[in-house]
């Protein structure tokens, strides 16, 4: 149960420029969530179409291609809006949530999502990010 004074505050955030059915599922949970008095944030590409899209329903942050520019809006963002949780819905989105997650003032809980059958192959990075004590 969530004891603080606000509804939980969840960042989706994923790396796809077109809206294809795993971000229409990141829609159907946002809404089901917002059921549950949950609040949600999106972040994905700049000029992307599922940005656009997830713009009609929820408070967006465009995320720019560079690594470093898009964690310089990712802390100011996650900071304002009292964000407990991302939830990463993509390989990249979990690489840049995880950074963000180290540089935050607060502390933030982390989801990672994959949504394709394969068991990921553990080469030194990968298992450090999926064993990652964060």
């Amino acid at each position: 149960m969530n004891n603080s004074p606000h509804p939980q505050r969840i960042l989706h955030m994923g790396s796809e420029n077109e809206w294809r059915g795993g971000e229409n599922q990141i829609l159907e949970l946002c809404l089901g969530l917002q059921n549950q008095h949950r609040e949600c944030f999106v972040a994905y590409p700049a000029g992307s179409r599922a940005l656009e899209k997830f713009s009609q329903h929820f408070k967006t942050l465009a995320l720019p291609k560079s690594k470093k520019e898009a964690l310089a809006k990712l802390r100011p963002f996650i900071s304002e809006n009292q964000i407990d949780l991302i939830d990463a819905h993509s390989s990249k989105a979990h690489k840049l949530a995880l950074a963000a997650k180290a540089r935050a003032k607060t502390p933030l809980k982390l989801v990672v999502h994959r949504r394709v059958c394969s068991f990921p192959t553990f080469n030194p990075f990968r298992r450090a990010k999926y064993t990652d004590r964060r």
